[in-house]
């Protein structure tokens, strides 16, 4: 029975890896601006340029998904859950 949990365990992976790479391909290969869609048609160029740095739109593919990988850690998606618990009760 073990030997089973361990081959199906084993077998998830690359099941979890081709869905997360055919979910990123999918995103990115929808056409236009992330930055104008979240601040619509009449944002300022400036506030266009700020948001794309603040998103890692301004780097190249591999970089932003780099950084997206070390913003969105289970320790960083914890500690940010629990100040913002903490900082709403006080």
């Amino acid at each position: 029975m073990t030997a089973y949990a361990i081959r199906r365990f084993l077998s998830l992976i690359p099941v979890l890896f081709g869905v997360s790479l055919l979910v990123f391909t999918f995103i990115h290969m929808i056409p236009g601006d992330p930055a104008v869609v979240m601040l619509g048609e009449r944002a300022t160029p400036e506030s266009l340029e700020k948001l794309r740095k603040q998103l890692n739109l301004d780097k190249p593919l591999f970089f932003n998904t780099e950084a997206a990988i070390e913003e969105r850690s289970i320790t960083a998606l914890f500690e940010s859950q629990y100040f913002s618990f903490v900082g709403r009760i006080l």
